[in-house]
């Protein structure tokens, strides 16, 4: 039972006093404590939030992996309880889990764990588990390794550090004290490894947008396509380097400026078309009209609610723009003024910012341009050359007829005679018509000029001088001494040579002269793309003449393309193709009031001249059995009354079976022909060249002759070959006939 306080003693309420005042002071005592606590957890907490907003201020200021490492560590360690910390990446290719950074770390520690291999002590284990490992006590663990021991850690903790789903490593944290990591310690390192995470996927992507900025600056410096950005409203914002290669201009010179500008002028109009086509589709694409998107943006433009379908819109656009390939060919000028054939394929697209430029890849094509050229005028050509060698056949059989009837009845008549001087009037006539029938056939596909080892020196002057007979214009000769011999047709080259003066004279026709070069020339690589590597003679012809406009002097070489009055249009055309089946080439240089430049090329033999003399005689008169196969009955006739009027014993077959069977019974008879004519072309029947396969067969010795009307036919530009000891072109007069028909008897080289 409690005691009033009346009657309590003094000593007792005291006593009392004292003990309820130190009720107090131990409550008092107790909020104070609790209070440094509370206050101290706050503290922590706010200082472990500081270091993990200046970790995460390091993650997205910088790319650079190191820094961020350095600056988590050096937060990390300057936590109460943790005394070292470092940081593992796993290495693929050695399987070795590889320190990086470290803070605190004794230099021995870092020599014998700064490479610790699979599977070995808790950070192996941490990262084969991919969780988070703590030890409150190493006394207890049993994966530690020495290393750790022997530097004095009592307890660690280690949070894996993942990429991608797969644990890439971890942060190990050491400290010399048992239960040295509180709960908030942990988080906080959690949240540490989780920034370094973040921090590894930004310099990865990073990484790999700087990999393929540099693939593809490497590809667009080191394409040899001209790649440019223009702006909606056609100017240039970028131009790759090797414009200044391909064009001659340095990107910064043509920077800004109107991408037509350099245009040709009678390309531009289709160019800007197509660019304004393109712009078009794009503003019907976003609904506005051209003039608001030149210089603004479309995502501005847009209502916010329609952006989504703007950007569709747009994406279809592009889509379809890009697959329908379209490009545009035209001529661009050079920096040294020459002209270009660019093609340029383009394709639009939208910058993040709602911009509408264009990508615009061109390519030179200036020499596939040429070749195409090349190929027209060859096809043009071969038409020519087709119907020509249809009429030759038939119309030389002509000529021959007529030409050998005018060989007999010169020798019916005295040289006294003035009937002699008409009759080589019609001789020189039948002449000229054989030559523009040859001019016709050289554009035959199947043409080949009959080659003899020829001396260029001794045929183009003797050319020259022909072609400038009467004119006031002289020739200047530059030939060099040591210049290779040629296998040529010298009819054909004299031809050529002739062609191209007489165009220069006609250019100059107040007089001048010609500068005529010839040298010797080697095509390396390919000095010239028409032009195979090797060894060939150049022949330079130039005139200080009236010139050739720019735009006719793509069209000389074509059939039939004349500026003259009285001109056929066939000089420069056979000219072009007689050189091309040559294995050479021709080409042509000219500046309006200035002058032209003719080119040839022809290849050079490594074969050597001999001094052959040429046959003074005119008719020579022989003696023996000629067999004639001809299908032309004239022709046949006319052959046997020259051979006849020449000595000759003659019989006739009109096609190669009956030649066979003739030949024959010539050998069971004992009566062998010295010599067999055969006709090169049979319609219907056996022709020269299968006949004399034949007649191989039966008399491998046989000396036989082949003739066509068709001169140029390859079995006659290769007659031996065939088996023929020679060949006459029709159509030929007598004093040719006779002269092979002794050389093939004789067994004298033709």
């Amino acid at each position: 039972m409690r005691m009033s306080d009346s009657k309590k003693t003094k000593k007792q309420l005291i006593a009392e006093l004292v003990q309820s005042r130190q009720r107090i002071a131990d409550f008092d005592a107790i909020d104070i404590t609790e209070r440094k606590l509370a206050e101290k957890k706050l503290k922590d907490r706010n200082k472990n939030l500081e270091i993990l907003y200046t970790i995460t201020q390091a993650v997205h200021k910088s790319l650079e992996l190191e820094d961020v490492y350095k600056i988590a560590l050096d937060m990390t360690t300057d936590l109460e309880n943790i005394d070292m910390a470092m940081i593992y990446l796993v290495d693929e290719n050695s399987k070795e889990a590889i320190l990086q950074v470290s803070r605190n770390v004794p230099e021995d520690y870092i020599h014998r764990a700064g490479r610790i291999p699979y599977p070995k002590g808790f950070t192996w284990k941490t990262i084969i588990d991919g969780k988070l490992r703590f030890c409150a006590d190493v006394d207890r663990d049993t994966i530690i390794g020495p290393a750790g021991r022997e530097v004095g850690t009592k307890s660690y903790a280690s949070i894996p550090i993942s990429y991608e789903g797969k644990t890439v490593g971890c942060i190990n944290a050491h400290s010399f004290q048992k239960n040295g990591f509180g709960e908030d310690e942990m988080i906080l390192l959690e949240n540490v490894a989780h920034q370094i995470e973040v921090a590894i996927k930004n310099a990865n992507q990073a990484e790999a947008l700087r990999e393929s900025e540099e693939r593809y600056r490497t590809l667009v410096e080191n394409s040899y396509d001209l790649i440019i950005e223009v702006s909606v409203d056609g100017r240039f914002l970028y131009l790759s380097p090797n414009h200044k290669y391909v064009l001659g201009y340095e990107p910064s010179e043509l920077m800004g400026r109107n991408i037509f500008e350099h245009v040709h002028p009678d390309d531009r109009k289709a160019v800007m078309e197509n660019f304004e086509r393109t712009r078009t589709i794009f503003s019907n694409a976003a609904g506005f009209e051209l003039r608001d998107i030149m210089y603004g943006n479309v995502f501005q433009l847009a209502d916010p609610e329609d952006l989504h379908d703007l950007k569709k819109k747009l994406e279809i656009a592009i889509r379809e723009e890009t697959i329908s390939g379209r490009s545009t060919i035209y001529r661009y000028r050079h920096k040294n003024g020459n002209w270009l054939w660019l093609e340029s394929p383009g394709m639009p697209f939208v910058t993040s910012t709602g911009e509408i430029r264009g990508v615009i890849t061109s390519r030179d094509i200036t020499e596939r341009k040429k070749m195409e050229e090349e190929l027209i005028k060859a096809q043009k050509l071969e038409s020519i050359g087709i119907l020509a060698g249809g009429i030759a056949h038939d119309f030389n059989n002509i000529l021959t007829a007529i030409l050998g009837n005018i060989s007999l009845a010169t020798f019916s008549i005295k040289n006294e005679d003035k009937t002699i001087k008409i009759l080589k009037s019609a001789e020189e006539a039948c002449h000229r018509a054989k030559d523009l029938t040859n001019q016709l056939l050289t554009f035959s596909k199947g043409s080949t000029p009959i080659k003899v080892l020829s001396s260029i020196d001794r045929i183009v002057k003797e050319s020259v001088s022909f072609a400038l007979t009467g004119s006031n214009v002289k020739c200047e000769f530059s030939i060099q001494e040591d210049i290779s011999p040629v296998e040529i047709d010298k009819g054909q080259i004299n031809q050529v040579i002739q062609n191209i003066i007489i165009n220069a004279d006609h250019a100059m026709p107040k007089g001048g002269i010609i500068k005529f070069t010839a040298e010797n020339f080697t095509a390396e690589h390919k000095h010239y793309d028409l032009l195979k590597k090797g060894n060939y003679i150049k022949i330079t012809i130039e005139d200080k003449g009236i010139g050739i406009p720019i735009e006719l002097i793509n069209k000389i070489f074509d059939p039939f393309f004349t500026t003259k009055q009285r001109g056929s249009g066939l000089g420069l055309a056979t000219s072009y193709s007689m050189i091309k089946n040559h294995g050479g080439d021709i080409t042509v240089e000219s500046e309006l009031g200035k002058g032209t430049i003719f080119n040839i090329y022809l290849p050079a033999s490594e074969k050597s001249m001999s001094s052959n003399k040429q046959d003074e005689k005119n008719i020579v008169m022989g003696k023996g059995s000629i067999l004639i196969m001809d299908d032309d009955i004239a022709v046949s006739v006319l052959l046997e009354k020259l051979l006849i009027r020449l000595g000759y014993d003659v019989e006739l077959a009109s096609d190669g079976f009956q030649a066979v069977e003739t030949y024959k019974k010539a050998i069971k008879s004992g009566q062998i022909f010295d010599v067999v004519i055969l006709d090169l072309t049979v319609p219907g029947g056996m022709g020269g060249k299968e006949t004399m396969e034949v007649l191989l067969e039966v008399d491998p010795d046989i000396k036989a002759i082949v003739t066509s009307g068709y001169s140029q036919d390859p079995v006659m530009a290769d007659y031996k070959k065939h088996g023929f000891k020679n060949y006459i072109a029709k159509p030929f007069n007598v004093d040719t006939l006779s002269k092979i028909l002794d050389g093939v008897i004789n067994d004298q080289d033709a």
